[in-house]
């Protein structure tokens, strides 16, 4: 298969699915096939608004069209399914997460949220450019399409007091305030944000990743780094430790060393 058609079909999905309503309705989708009555009720939008949207998805190839279960005479009413899993959440998927989650925390014990970090902010660097004329505003936009290209779903960037904030209505993990394995994948999102905006702002930019900020929403703050030592106790992560190797803390590296 030609990579650039495998790349194009993925950033027409992205686009797809950075639509607010959209996302909710795939989201509806993603427990089983719906009719238009039913997803305008859940997403709380017309149901002429929730058929221009399916018809979008359905042209993307993304949705089928199919009869729904008859309720008495007349022709059914049409409901809709996905024809594949778009965000993520298939069960495959989530299990080599959560195997990956684990090995890591065995691996690293108490050492294991500071390791998530170090590698998801080696990550952001990677997929970051260097800006040439860099700016707190500049940096933000970075961000959010470097997160809206990893199906994060942000929300436009809005000024809030000192910090500029993106609102991420998507978790590609699923991961949830219950999740076990929630504060290791957020240390590596969070070290991804971080790694993106020191490389485009080429400065220590202030970096605060909020959880759960809100119902299905986590929250990403960037700052200048004049206001970021202003901000109170507690809201900036603190910078983990540098690694040696792959990303392993060097307190991890010398146990293992002296258990060898």
């Amino acid at each position: 298969m030609d990579p650039r058609h495998t790349r194009a079909t993925r950033a027409q999905r992205h686009h797809l699915l950075g639509d607010a309503s959209r996302l909710a309705i795939v989201e509806a989708l993603e427990e089983g096939p719906r009719q238009i009555p039913e997803l305008s009720r859940m997403i709380g939008i017309h149901r002429t608004t929730v058929q221009g949207h399916l018809d979008k998805l359905m042209a993307a190839g993304l949705v089928d069209e199919e009869p729904g279960v008859p309720a008495g005479r007349g022709r059914p009413s049409k409901r809709y399914r996905l024809r594949i899993p778009l965000l993520g959440g298939e069960p495959e998927m989530r299990m080599f997460v959560q195997s990956l989650v684990a090995l890591i925390r065995r691996a690293y014990s108490e050492d294991a949220i500071a390791v998530s970090e170090e590698e998801g902010r080696s990550r952001g660097q990677a997929l970051a450019r260097v800006l040439r004329h860099p700016s707190l505003e500049q940096t933000a936009r970075q961000v959010s399409d470097t997160l809206e290209h990893l199906s994060f779903a942000p929300t436009p960037t809005a000024k809030r007091n000192e910090a500029l904030a993106i609102d991420l209505q998507h978790c590609p993990f699923r991961v949830d305030p219950d999740d076990p394995d929630g504060p290791i994948v957020c240390a590596f999102h969070e070290g991804l944000v971080r790694g993106v905006a020191e490389v485009a702002s080429g400065d220590d930019v202030g970096v605060r990743v909020v959880p759960f900020s809100a119902p299905g929403l986590c929250r990403v703050e960037l700052m200048n780094p004049t206001s970021a030592t202003t901000t109170r106790a507690g809201q900036r992560r603190r910078t983990p430790k540098r690694a040696t190797g792959v990303g392993r803390p060097e307190k991890a590296a010398r146990q293992r060393r002296s258990s060898a």
